[in-house]
């Protein structure tokens, strides 16, 4: 059968519901909210599909299926990406607009295009218009995507946030996606976060594919395609992937390409150039990842990389399990366990990349790193995670860390390769 086109896709936001895989779950858990007027911060890494969902969500036919009357909830939808200094007045001018073709009587629509005819958009109007909602039965589900641009957005104070708090009396749910949770968000007017806008909300946290999910993915993308991923395809994709949702669909993207094209090495599947291909795509996302990781999240991300599975487990260097450092790393989607106890980094490039990142101390540095691995022979072991405060780096290129923690920890053990990394930390700048 000859492949015609590749059913995987990992360009952007998933726009067509048939294309919409899993989170069957967290999409109920929303649509149950939006049934009681209620509203739902939506938490999750870049890329993990917060985008995805808001557009699957406000599709008719998925507001049907999840027992949300067409006829009664209006979906009004914006990306705040773009938009960093927009104002409440031409926000509400592109919500409302969403709203006029979802109305089951004109009607309806007629104080809709009022309110757009204004100069100025008040609190007030607003007031008056979904009193007006409500009173025709009408419920508003207002999704904001990249809320994280909102709160650093100077026109938004709290006495804009106070406003959106006052609109929810009425039959309005604000469903709100943001990398962080809205009480780490950085907010242009610091004093917003105490707006009681930012109490009324359930979260939801939008994590890594289940293992059935992943399944459903591969197997319903694949159908007719006449191409099957054996066990070596399935092993290379959880190495690559894990549960990641754009490295799956990433890397069975090439791995479908490596199928499509013929890229063999020996007569089998060329892996390499999957991972080769991999690698072009992933850099940027992984430095993203780095760069916002706090200093703590980046010293085990760092250990988890530069030290063998082996050698974590034979010195019981993994964090603890309820470490709050870990659990943030979990929810990113960055860290996941083979077996319960044991994490490890969700892609093996994520590993190379890190590796490549910090595994280098500068040449001017030479005497004080010497001296450092002197004394890391003679201290005890201090069996704690330590704060790095952010100073690794990436530029230098001189000793190579992981051949040094392996002897290491061939010499001296656990004690030795965390006061050495503490070290080596301490002197990359």
């Amino acid at each position: 059968m000859r492949i015609r086109h590749n059913p995987f896709y990992y360009g952007g936001t998933i726009k067509e519901s048939r294309l919409f895989i899993g989170r069957k779950r967290e999409v109920a858990e929303i649509c149950e909210a939006i049934a009681a007027s209620a509203s739902v911060s939506v938490v999750g890494e870049r890329r993990v599909g917060k985008s995805s969902i808001m557009s699957y969500l406000a599709d008719p036919a998925v507001k049907q299926k999840n027992g949300l009357d067409g006829a009664r909830y209006v979906f009004a939808y914006f990306d705040f990406l773009g938009y960093p200094t927009i104002t409440p007045t031409e926000l509400w001018r592109r919500l409302l607009a969403e709203t006029l073709n979802q109305f089951a009587s004109s009607d309806l629509a007629a104080p809709v295009r009022t309110l757009l005819a204004r100069e100025k958009i008040e609190l007030a109007d607003l007031e008056r218009l979904l009193k007006g909602f409500k009173d025709a039965g009408l419920n508003l589900v207002i999704l904001f995507d990249a809320f994280d641009a909102a709160a650093a957005n100077p026109n938004f104070d709290q006495a804009f946030f106070g406003g959106l708090r006052n609109l929810s009396k009425y039959q309005l749910s604000y469903i709100i996606a943001s990398h962080r949770s809205l009480s780490e968000l950085r907010f242009a007017h610091p004093d917003a976060l105490i707006s009681p806008f930012f109490n009324i909300f359930r979260r939801v946290n939008l994590g890594g594919f289940t293992a059935d999910e992943g399944e459903t993915l591969l197997a319903t993308s694949l159908q007719g395609t006449g191409v099957v991923f054996n066990a070596g395809d399935r092993e290379v994709l959880e190495l690559l992937a894990g549960s990641h949702p754009l490295f799956l669909q990433m890397a069975a993207y090439f791995l479908f390409e490596a199928y499509r094209y013929g890229h063999q090495n020996e007569g089998r599947l060329d892996y390499r150039w999957v991972q080769d291909r991999m690698w072009d795509n992933s850099a940027e996302h992984f430095r993203y990842y780095w760069d916002g990781s706090e200093a703590g999240e980046k010293f085990i991300l760092a250990t988890l990389a530069l030290l063998e599975a082996e050698a974590l487990a034979r010195y019981r260097l993994y964090p603890a399990a309820d470490d709050p450092m870990l659990r943030r790393l979990r929810e990113r989607v960055l860290v996941i366990e083979n077996k319960p106890g044991n994490p490890r980094l969700f892609s093996t490039l994520f590993n190379q990349w890190i590796a490549e990142a910090v595994s280098f101390v500068p040449a001017t540095n030479i005497a004080d790193f010497k001296a450092a691995i002197e004394k890391a022979k003679v201290r005890g072991f201090q069996k704690t995670w330590l704060d790095t405060t952010g100073r690794i780096r990436q530029g230098f290129a001189w000793i190579d860390v992981k051949a040094i923690i392996k002897w290491l920890i061939k010499g001296k053990g656990a004690e030795a390769i965390l006061d050495w990394m503490t070290k080596l930390l301490q002197l990359i700048r």
